[in-house]
């Protein structure tokens, strides 16, 4: 740069030989040198060097061009050998400086034939900042110029509301980029802003030009279109620029917006939006869906609703199919199971379980069981078949599922069968026949009485387990129907014993016993319990008569 600045300065010494004003060119038979106008549209000008009659071949033009604002910084060279008809020119575009304003300096130098060089300094171009062209684009005032600041200087534009006297003044600074946004939030409301712009250069402000813009609140239009049998279109148009974003909250009316999805819309075109809304996340439902518009307002700062809507009904949907409705974790010695409904991708989503058990050698007994909550489309019911009868039995299971639009749908599921395990046959027999010795009332002789093989004088309860091993009865830590449950730590250091009734797990039993709750009869008074609860003495031990 400081080489290309030497040469010029040192053309400049010359001046008086050869650097000419282009009036005087033709008396010294040098070519005319000329330019356009600056061009707006395309923001360039052309330099052209013409030969005239008197004067030798042109081989060659340089065109050094240059800003004045900071010296020769942003100085460039344009050159041609490209000579038609006598006329080599060259094109500068504003793009070269950043399509800035300012005052910008050529110097052209004409080469001839001969190698004499002539130049030649063009009057300067003065490139004036413009308005910015402005409108409301993606929730903002949008200032569009092509024309930058000069290089020494900013553009800044001054932007109110009309509303209330111009108490949301905010002054901003062109971005450089083309394109200078102003949040509409940073003021206030509806109506006409007003935007002046302003050429800040050398300490001074000097206004460009003022204008105005009207922003009225405007009202959307809709459209709900169906797309297929399980999907709708929700397509917004006319939205304005100050709406930057559309959310479309849908539900079916069936069970009061519990199916409710809030829908973000995509923008499809100018002002145009839409969202698809997909039946599976609402079950599948019939009926009657609500609609509603929502967006995000810039100018309010506000999301907001924007139009309710009638919303669409549906009267059928093909192609659905049944949820999978089945029976799992069969225990016929214990008769339970468990009924499993489980929503496919393309099912109606299951709202109740409804489970209907009837004994079929005596179908008064029968029992129906409800299951009313969903988990991830998954609904389950434990069945106890020996709440119906208590003997063994085999047992008709009828499901009906409900759907979240109250539809339903009855399955008739496999039979199941109650087999309880007998009681078994005492392995030592030789205390069967005693008097039973233990005081009456209590635990001890509650279980003498109903499992009349264990002997008398085992001592507290306890010690029962310890004590029968003593005697060759099996001592183990599963329950089993018939054996009798040891709690050495309960009953206040004395221990516990009861006789086992019913088994459905290692945590799941039922007994008869005595002295519970200071109860001396026997009677089953806990029903279904956890032998092991810490409550109970924690650690248990099983006396088996075989």
């Amino acid at each position: 740069m400081n080489k290309i600045k030497s040469a010029l300065l040192s053309i400049a010494v010359l001046s008086m030989a050869f650097l000419t004003n282009s009036a005087m060119a033709d008396q010294q038979s040098d070519a005319i040198v000329t330019k356009t106008p600056f061009d707006e549209v395309s923001k360039s000008f052309e330099v052209m060097s013409q030969k005239t009659k008197n004067c030798k071949d042109i081989t060659q033009i340089d065109v050094a061009v240059w800003s004045e604002e900071n010296g020769q910084d942003d100085l460039k060279w344009y050159n041609t050998t490209d000579v038609i008809n006598g006329q080599a020119k060259v094109k500068v575009n504003l793009a070269d400086y950043g399509n800035r304003a300012g005052s910008y300096i050529t110097h052209v130098y004409t080469t001839y034939s001969d190698g004499r060089v002539s130049g030649t300094a063009l009057e300067s171009l003065k490139i004036s900042p413009k308005a910015p062209q402005v409108s409301v684009k993606n929730g903002a005032l949008q200032l569009s110029t092509d024309i930058n600041a000069p290089s020494n200087g900013t553009i800044k534009y001054a932007v109110w509301s009309e509303e209330n006297d111009q108490n949301d003044l905010r002054w901003y600074d062109d971005s450089g980029k083309g394109i200078t946004r102003v949040d509409l939030n940073n003021h206030k409301g509806y109506g006409r802003y007003f935007v002046h712009t302003y050429l800040a250069q050398d300490g001074k402000l000097t206004a460009i030009n003022g204008q105005d813009i009207i922003i009225d609140k405007q009202e959307i239009s809709y459209q709900i279109v169906q797309t297929s049998d399980k999907t709708y279109d929700v397509l917004i148009n006319d939205v304005p620029e100050y709406i930057t974003s559309i959310t479309v909250p849908v539900w079916s009316t069936v069970n009061n917006q519990d199916d409710l999805k809030w829908y973000k819309a995509t923008k499809v075109g100018d002002n145009s939006y839409k969202a698809t809304i997909q039946l599976s996340n609402h079950g599948f439902d019939t009926g009657t869906y609500g609609v509603h518009i929502y967006g995000d307002n810039s100018i309010t700062n506000s999301f907001e609703a924007l139009s309710g809507t009638p919303g669409f009904h549906v009267d059928q949907i093909s192609g659905l199919e049944n949820p999978e409705v089945g029976i799992s974790n069969v225990n016929t010695e214990n008769g339970l199971f468990k009924v499993n409904v489980m929503e496919k991708a393309v099912s109606k989503r299951v709202s109740k379980l409804k489970v209907q058990v009837t004994s079929k050698s005596n179908p008064q007994k029968t029992k129906t069981y409800e299951a009313g909550t969903s988990s991830y489309g998954k609904i389950s019911q434990s069945i106890d078949l020996k709440s119906i009868n208590n003997q063994a039995d085999t047992f008709s299971v009828v499901a009906t599922v409900i759907y979240s639009d109250n539809l339903t749908a009855t399955f008739n599921l496999s039979d199941q069968n109650y087999k309880p395990s007998a009681t078994p046959s005492p392995r030592i027999t030789t205390y069967i026949n005693e008097t039973n010795t233990y005081p009456v009332g209590q635990c001890t002789w509650a279980v003498k009485s109903l499992a009349p093989w264990i002997p008398n004088w085992l001592g507290n309860a306890g010690g029962w387990a310890v004590n029968a091993r003593a005697k060759g009865f099996r001592v183990g830590t599963t329950p089993r129907v018939g054996s009798i449950v040891v709690w050495p730590h309960d009953g206040n250091g004395y221990g516990h014993v009861a006789y086992v009734t019913d088994v459905s797990s290692n945590t799941r039993i039922q007994v008869k016993e005595s002295n519970y709750a200071g109860k001396q009869y026997i009677a089953n008074f806990r029903g279904w319990f956890n032998p092991l609860d810490s409550f109970w003495g924690g650690d248990v031990s099983y006396i088996y008569p075989d």
